[in-house]
């Protein structure tokens, strides 16, 4: 099994799906494992307070959660908290791990579930799954990003995860990455984890219902 050993534990690399590329530098990726980061100051988007430290591009103006143009308005200074992934559905400790527990023992060992609940778990897992231990390798490429575009087109806003495939993206013309992962590699694990609890909920909520 392909992967690499950080900190003492091995992290498996998933198949690449045809045409995509090959990861680059394993040893430098991004994954899961805790980083500690000091607080640093922040600013944050009046309107939706999503933190654009890292996300928030001068050129576009845009907030890249809530899209709107920030050009003429004061943006929120605070103090920015380093990233607890221990309260992460990565460390099992997400806002409805019990929940997630059990349909995680529904989802078939391979293939689609037949029930549509149990499906968009397992398809929103699997997303999770890509960015936290792939660093998103196998989003990059002409159309492979499918699962992230499937997801917004059911209403699942996933802005952050879009830059960071951008990113991935940045390639030279000797197949190098030259984009920044890192720039949006924490936004995107962010992100993950609000659409488990926003999948969840909805779940959860489709079954009051049945």
């Amino acid at each position: 099994m392909r992967g690499f050993t950080r900190d003492g534990t091995f992290h498996p690399i998933t198949d690449y799906k045809k045409g995509t590329r090959k990861s680059r530098d394993q040893s430098t990726k991004s994954t899961g494992v805790k980083v500690e980061r000091k607080a640093r100051d922040s600013l944050h988007c009046p309107f939706c307070k999503t933190d654009l430290t890292h996300h928030y591009s001068p050129v576009s103006n845009k907030c890249p959660s809530c899209r709107k143009n920030l050009a003429n308005v004061e943006l929120i200074h605070g103090e920015r908290k380093a990233r607890d992934i221990e309260r992460s559905y990565w460390s099992q400790k997400g806002k409805y791990q019990n929940e997630a527990d059990v349909l995680n023992k529904l989802v078939p060992n391979e293939g689609e579930s037949p029930d549509r609940n149990v499906d968009l778990y397992r398809r929103a897992s699997n997303l999770y799954y890509e960015i936290f231990n792939n660093g998103g390798d196998n989003l990059e490429g002409e159309g492979n990003d499918f699962e992230v575009r499937r997801f917004e087109n059911e209403g699942f806003d996933l802005p952050i995860t879009n830059l960071l495939i951008e990113e991935l993206n940045k390639i030279d013309d000797n197949n190098e990455l030259i984009g920044d992962r890192d720039k949006y590699f924490e936004g995107a694990q962010n992100e993950m984890d609000t659409l488990m609890d926003q999948v969840i909920e909805q779940i959860m909520e489709s079954r009051k219902h049945a």
